[in-house]
C-alpha cells in the first residue's frame, strides 16, 4: 500500500513538472485527469479494505454465536435427568412377593398382557412412591420391562386415561388384573407418539426435574468464573516483569470477561427460546 501511494505522489510531482508552463485551461483538464486518476485508484483499494474487515467480523460473530449455542445445549445435555426430587430408594421387597404377584396374576403383564417367565416380570407400584403411592403389597404389580418403563411415574389411572385405545379396564380394579388379550410392544409405541401424558403428569415431571433456566444459569455462571480467573492468571504469566499495573489490568479485565461471559450466554439462551423450554 505504501509502495503505490509513493509511485503515485512521484507520478504527480512529475505531471506537476510538465504542465508548469501549459495554458490554465490546459492545466485545469489535466488536474481534473489526475484527480479522477487517483480517485478511480483510492475506491478499489478502500472497498476491498471494507469487504475484508467485514467478512472477518462476520466470521466473528458467527463463531461467538455458535461457540456460545455450543455450550448452551451442553449445559441442557449435560444436567438432562438432575432431578430437585431424588428417586425414592427402597430395599428388597419382602421374600415371596414376586411369586404371589406372579400367581395372582397367572405370570401376565399387567399392561401389555403377555405371559412371561417370572424373572422377566418387575414388580411396580400401582400409584409410585414418589406420587404418594404406600410401598405395601396392596400397591404391588407386576409388569414386563418394556411396559415399567413406559408406564414410568403415572398412575394406573393416568396410564388407562393415556392409552385407553389400547389397554383394558382391568388395570383400574383394586387388584389389577391383565387384560384377556395381548397388545405388542410396536403399538403401544405408536400410541406413546400420538398421545400426551396427563397433565398432572407433566405438572409433577415440571417439578421434578430442573428447570432449562436453572441449568443454564449454573453453566453460565461455571463458565464465566473459569473464563475470568483465566485471564486473570494468564496476564502476570505473560508478563512477569510488569510490575503492579498488571495485576491491575488482570483483576479489572477478569472480572470484565466474567460479566460478559456470564451476561452473553444468558442472553443467547435467551433469545433463541433455550431458556424457557
Amino acid at each position: 500500500m505504501l509502495i503505490g501511494w509513493n509511485s503515485m505522489y512521484q507520478q504527480l510531482r512529475d505531471a506537476i513538472d510538465r504542465i508548469e508552463d501549459l495554458p490554465i485551461e490546459e492545466q485545469n483538464k489535466l488536474c481534473l485527469l489526475l484527480m479522477a486518476q487517483i480517485e478511480e485508484y483510492e475506491a478499489p483499494t478502500e472497498s476491498k479494505g471494507r469487504a475484508v474487515l467485514g467478512k472477518a467480523a462476520k466470521a466473528i460473530a458467527t463463531g461467538t454465536l455458535a461457540t456460545a449455542d455450543f455450550a448452551i445445549k451442553m449445559f441442557l445435555r449435560t444436567r438432562a435427568n438432575e432431578r430437585t426430587i431424588q428417586p425414592t430408594r427402597r430395599g428388597a421387597y419382602p421374600a415371596g412377593t414376586q411369586r404371589l404377584l406372579y400367581a395372582r396374576q397367572d405370570g401376565h403383564c399387567i399392561i401389555c398382557g403377555k405371559r412371561k417367565m417370572m424373572k422377566n416380570l418387575q414388580v411396580d407400584h400401582i400409584v409410585p412412591v414418589v406420587r404418594g403411592g404406600r410401598d405395601a403389597f396392596e400397591n404391588y404389580q407386576l409388569l414386563c420391562a418394556p411396559c415399567n418403563q413406559r408406564k414410568g411415574i403415572q398412575t394406573n389411572k393416568e396410564f388407562y386415561d393415556r392409552y385407553k385405545g389400547l389397554v383394558s379396564r382391568n388395570m383400574l380394579k383394586a387388584i389389577p388384573e391383565a387384560p384377556g388379550y395381548e397388545i405388542s410392544q410396536k403399538e403401544l409405541k405408536a400410541e406413546t407418539q400420538r398421545t400426551r401424558p396427563q397433565a398432572s403428569v407433566q405438572q409433577f415431571r415440571q417439578t421434578k426435574y430442573i428447570s432449562a433456566s436453572t441449568k443454564i444459569h449454573g453453566g453460565s455462571l461455571a463458565t464465566g468464573a473459569a473464563s475470568g480467573v483465566g485471564w486473570f492468571f494468564a496476564w502476570p504469566i505473560a508478563f512477569p516483569n510488569a510490575g503492579d499495573f498488571i495485576g491491575y489490568i488482570a483483576l479489572f479485565g477478569g472480572a470484565l470477561v466474567f460479566v460478559s461471559v456470564f451476561g452473553g450466554l444468558i442472553w443467547r439462551a435467551k433469545h433463541t427460546g433455550l431458556y424457557d423450554q
